[in-house]
C-alpha cells in the first residue's frame, strides 16, 4: 500500500484521501486514529495496530514533529522485536514508501497529519 502523497492535514493512500490521522496495517488503513493524550504517543494508542504483529514500524509525528514518543515507547516496541522509525510525517512517509517498496513484510505506520 503506497502513500501518493501528503500535505498538512492530508494524505493519500492508494488513491483514498483521508483528513485525519490514520494507521497503515498490511491489511489496510485505519481512518480516524486518536491517541489517548493526544501529542503524546503511548503504548495503548498502538493496541489496533499491535494486532497485526509489524516486524516494523515507522511513526509519523506531524508536519512539524509536534506529537512526542517517549522513549520508553520506542524501547517497549524493540523490545517487542518491533523495527521502530520515527520522523515527521515529511519523512516518515518516504520511509514508510522506501520499506515498502523493498518488499519489507508486516510493515506498518502510524501517521499524524497536522502540527
Amino acid at each position: 500500500m503506497r502513500v501518493n502523497t501528503y500535505n498538512f492535514g492530508k494524505i493519500d493512500i492508494g488513491g483514498k484521501v483521508y483528513d485525519h490521522d490514520v494507521i497503515i496495517t498490511p491489511t489496510g488503513v485505519q481512518a480516524d486514529w486518536w491517541r489517548k493524550q493526544g501529542h503524546n504517543l503511548s503504548f495503548e494508542d498502538l493496541a489496533g495496530l499491535m494486532k497485526h504483529q509489524p516486524r516494523e514500524l515507522v511513526i509519523g509525528t506531524g508536519y512539524g514533529g509536534c506529537m512526542r514518543v517517549p522513549g520508553k515507547l520506542i524501547e517497549e516496541l524493540e523490545a517487542l522485536g518491533i523495527i521502530t522509525h520515527v520522523e515527521n510525517t515529511r519523512e516518515a512517509v518516504n520511509t514508510f514508501n522506501r520499506l515498502e517498496q523493498e518488499g519489507t513484510t508486516n510493515l506498518a505506520a502510524a501517521l499524524h497529519l497536522t502540527c
